[in-house]
């Protein structure tokens, strides 16, 4: 029996890349459909584009069922992926794969992803076997981060795992009913359970040029974002570096009050208060801020606004 898989790709400011990728489709998809008895269905996510993006789609022939669905603005990433899961669960298809459209997301790799499937997995992703061409800041920085969210978690969200995934019908139906509007898909696609298996993937560099459309500054925030999602650790933090420091600070007064009682020292230290007063103000206002973090996610849900809106929808099929 043949199986219908979607194919879901978000798109932003693209268009340098979208020839290739549609090469490169014709070339790898109908091999896949032979082998794997399946037929493929592409779902396309314009996220905003300041570019000609949907028009050079609109240039490209597909063999395929292919659709574009075009965003009122730039929602981001995890908005797109989200709008493609929901047209493709809306389609009924057996499984989604997701992928970026830079091909650092090689289409020959679909093949696994479905090998995979039809062994009974219901999530099948890719993870980055190494982090030896990233600095060292970055990786010391993903290393925190997926520790930090894992810690004293009923789930775990696997390190280094990307987008490039494929989600079962099951799993995407449960996927697409979760009402949240902050999303951190990384830790959703954990969060759902089924059964699950990682594969490991060197990542090409990304086709048509350029660097990464996720600098330093976006990677940390999207980092506070999914901590702030998935874990409550920080605010353990909060509190268990509080009492240490008061118990601290009971010990440095015991000892002054020691010194003055013993030996007659009179109080000084003029420089050392201030830069306690500097460290303590200091921490208090990161920590407001980290709670703020937490209150802020909270309005954004009761406010239950959209996760995207959509301007247009355009069958590409020639």
């Amino acid at each position: 029996m043949t199986s219908r898989v979607g194919i879901i790709i978000p798109l932003f400011n693209e268009s340098d890349v979208l020839p290739l990728l549609a090469e490169r489709l014709h070339k790898v998809l109908p091999g896949i459909c032979e082998r794997q008895s399946v037929t493929f269905e592409l779902f396309f996510v314009d996220d905003g584009s300041s570019d000609q993006t949907v028009a050079r789609l609109l240039d490209q022939s597909f063999d395929f069922s292919a659709n574009v669905t075009v965003l009122s603005r730039n929602f981001g990433k995890e908005s797109a992926l989200s709008a493609g899961l929901d047209e493709a669960s809306r389609a009924g298809v057996d499984a989604a794969v997701l992928m970026d459209a830079d091909l650092q997301h090689p289409p020959e790799l679909i093949e696994d992803l479905i090998g995979e499937w039809r062994a009974g997995h219901e999530l099948v992703y890719f993870f980055k076997q190494s982090r030896e061409n990233e600095g060292s800041g970055k990786s010391l920085g993903s290393w925190l981060f997926y520790r930090l969210t894992n810690y004293g978690a009923r789930f775990e969200i696997p390190a280094d795992a990307g987008d490039f995934r494929l989600i079962d019908a099951k799993a995407l139906s449960a996927l697409c009913s979760l009402p949240e509007r902050e999303r951190f898909l990384k830790g959703l696609y954990a969060w759902i359970g089924f059964k699950q298996k990682g594969l490991p993937f060197e990542a090409p560099e990304r086709a048509g040029g350029g660097g990464t459309k996720f600098g330093m500054a976006r990677l940390l925030l999207l980092a506070i974002d999914g901590l702030t999602s998935f874990s409550i650790v920080p605010i353990r933090l909060l509190s268990l570096t509080g009492l240490l420091i008061s118990l601290l600070s009971v010990f440095y007064i015991l000892w002054i009050v020691g010194e003055f009682l013993i030996m007659g020292s009179p109080f000084s230290g003029f420089a050392s208060i201030v830069v306690l007063i500097t460290f303590f103000g200091g921490y208090q206002i990161f920590f407001i801020g980290l709670i703020g973090e937490y209150v802020g996610k909270s309005l954004t849900e009761a406010k239950q606004r959209p996760v995207y809106l959509v301007r247009d929808k355009i069958d590409l099929k020639k």
